[in-house]
C-alpha cells in the first residue's frame, strides 16, 4: 500500500461514503448500530473459521478476508462518528491515554 490512512482520512471516507447514499445522512443512526454489530460478527466468524488461526476444523477464512471485514468495521465506526459529530482522531487519542494510564497504574506502580 502506497498510502498511509488516518483516523482523519477514515472519518473523511465515512462523509463521502454517507454523501454517496442517497439515505445515507437521514437514515436513522441506530441502522449504522446495527450495521457495526453485523460486522462485528462477521469478524467473529472470520476468526473461528480462520484457517490461519487453527481454531477451525472448516478452515474456509483467510487472513485477508479478516482484514477486509475489519475494514468494514472501521468504515460503519466511521458513519457512527459522522453522525454524532465526533472527531475520532480526538475520542482515540483521549481514551488510549486512559487505557494505558489505567494500565501503568495497575501492573507498574
Amino acid at each position: 500500500m502506497d498510502k498511509d490512512v488516518t483516523i482523519k482520512d477514515l472519518e473523511a471516507m465515512g462523509k463521502d461514503f454517507l454523501d454517496l447514499l442517497p439515505d445515507g445522512w437521514s437514515r436513522h443512526i441506530l441502522f449504522e448500530s446495527s450495521k457495526l454489530s453485523e460486522e462485528s460478527g462477521e469478524v467473529a466468524e472470520c476468526i473461528n473459521k480462520g484457517k490461519w488461526c487453527g481454531f477451525s476444523s472448516r478452515n474456509e477464512k483467510s487472513v485477508e478476508d479478516l482484514g477486509e471485514e475489519l475494514a468494514d468495521v472501521m468504515l460503519v465506526v466511521s458513519l457512527l462518528a459522522n453522525k454524532a459529530g465526533i472527531d475520532l482522531t480526538e475520542a482515540l487519542y483521549n481514551k488510549f491515554h486512559k487505557k494505558r494510564d489505567k494500565i501503568v497504574e495497575k501492573y507498574y506502580k
